[in-house]
């Protein structure tokens, strides 16, 4: 990975939410500021409802305030967001105080050996085994990475929400073993622009073999009971599967 991405392949003015950290490891942000307040890194005003660092990084240069407003604007909550020095400390911590290292690992990282697929090698799987996804309006489709990932989305799998964590696991299936998150930088393109204007990081969200075994069965599963995506949802009478 390129030096000025450490420590989590963030670029050097990327500034990051708590819960985008604690995502690196697996954990909650619930978590990760528990971690940190206990070796007095922040504390929780109570007045403001909010954490905020304690003086003695007060001027480290590890945080900034950043504001969230309600779609409405009604509500606003300031927050802290972890500048890249702010997110090598929080690094240095985990690794030194619990030998804790981020599982997400960028994706040219990645150990070809543990046979994790994408979402377009699930799709061939399924289409070896004979297994096709039911639309309402068309009938059979055969899988491809848009619509195995569809299903994945709308049955809970995955999360739905547009932003950095679309297409990773909910928190339901995170650490179930069916899925391997893995990150990567992609070029960032302006409307009319041949040339990138910069670029950012997103994860990219692999089956495991286990995953594998289980979605064959799962989809063979959609399929015998007649499962439909209709209007960007699934229609299907096995709500609990």
């Amino acid at each position: 990975m390129d030096k000025k991405h450490l420590p989590f392949g963030f670029g050097p003015e990327e500034k990051v939410s708590i819960s985008t950290i604690a995502f690196q490891y697996g954990w909650s942000a619930a978590r990760l500021n528990s971690f940190l307040y206990k070796y007095d890194v922040i504390y929780f005003n109570d007045e403001h409802k909010t954490w905020l660092v304690t003086d003695q990084y007060k001027d480290s240069g590890y945080t900034e305030s950043s504001l969230f407003t309600s779609k409405t604007g009604y509500y606003s909550q300031e927050y802290l967001v972890w500048t890249q020095e702010g997110q090598k400390f929080i690094y240095q911590m985990l690794k030194d105080k619990l030998t804790l290292l981020p599982e997400i690992k960028m994706l040219d990282e990645e150990d070809p050996s543990d046979g994790c697929l994408t979402a377009e090698e699930l799709a061939e799987v399924l289409i070896q085994n004979e297994i096709y996804i039911n639309e309402a309006s068309i009938g059979r489709l055969t899988p491809n990475s848009s619509n195995v990932f569809s299903v994945l989305r709308h049955k809970g799998y995955l999360m739905k929400k547009k932003g950095m964590l679309y297409n990773t696991p909910c928190k339901k299936y995170q650490g179930s073993g069916l899925f391997k998150v893995f990150k990567r930088r992609e070029p960032i393109y302006r409307y009319y622009q041949d040339e990138p204007v910069g670029d950012s990081l997103v994860y990219v969200t692999k089956i495991t073999q286990g995953g594998k075994d289980f979605f064959i069965e799962y989809f063979k599963h959609l399929m015998k009971k007649g499962c439909a995506i209709i209007q960007g949802g699934l229609r299907d009478a096995s709500a609990n599967w």
